[in-house]
């Protein structure tokens, strides 16, 4: 089975918070990410690739894919393990990839403007 890792993470980020900010343990030493200020107008373009990929990538799954995912990121399956426990066609995987890809390029782009 191809790992994902990369793809989902992104996947994950996408449709969270733009500021993620990782759960550090007080004991570590690990850096925190920088918070990212962004203006409204970037807010705005962010949030709007957002929905957009989101709509394209809820076409990708099934009704009882969608579901089977929902249900396993609720019982705290990683977003990762939980699309390659739904079953994605290669075809599918591929467009999700493409997608994700896509909607990474165009983040960047905005986040690159001032």
């Amino acid at each position: 089975m191809k790992n994902l890792t990369a793809p989902i993470l992104a996947l994950t980020l996408l449709l969270g918070s733009v500021a993620v900010q990782p759960k550090v343990e007080a004991q570590s030493a690990a850096p925190t990410a920088p918070k990212i200020s962004l203006s409204a107008a970037q807010k705005t373009k962010i949030d709007q690739i957002r929905q957009d990929s989101r709509s394209q990538i809820q076409r990708l799954f099934s009704r009882k894919q969608t579901e089977t995912y929902a249900t396993l990121r609720k019982r705290g399956i990683p977003a990762a393990q939980a699309v390659e426990m739904i079953d994605l066609s290669r075809s599918r995987r591929d467009q999700l990839r493409r997608i994700l890809t896509k909607s990474r390029e165009q983040i960047v782009k905005v986040l690159g403007q001032s």
